[in-house]
């Protein structure tokens, strides 16, 4: 449970940190460029918020199968130099 809690933790703070700084950067950017994509308005808080709220799904999902991954693992294996260790799961 700690490997899978911390893992999600470190995924999910990526991801808030990637949401925030695309979503500055993309407010930052949209007013140059407004001209290229027409149907959308630079500062459409719906669309900053459906973008940053997928980037965080989607982190929280690659970052609860790689923390699953590694509780399975079992660490003598990995200290023994397996590569990529045996999972306990057999």
């Amino acid at each position: 449970r700690d490997i899978l809690g911390t893992g999600l933790r470190k995924g999910l703070a990526f991801g808030l940190v990637g949401g925030t700084l695309g979503a500055t950067l993309s407010l930052m950017m949209g007013p140059a460029l407004a001209n290229a994509v027409e149907a959308v308005s630079p500062g459409n808080p719906f669309i900053l918020a459906s973008a940053v709220a997928t980037l965080v799904a989607v982190c929280a999902l690659v970052a609860t199968t790689a923390a699953r991954s590694a509780a399975r693992t079992d660490p003598t294996d990995l200290l023994r130099g397996y590569p990529g260790g045996r999972t306990t799961r057999r």
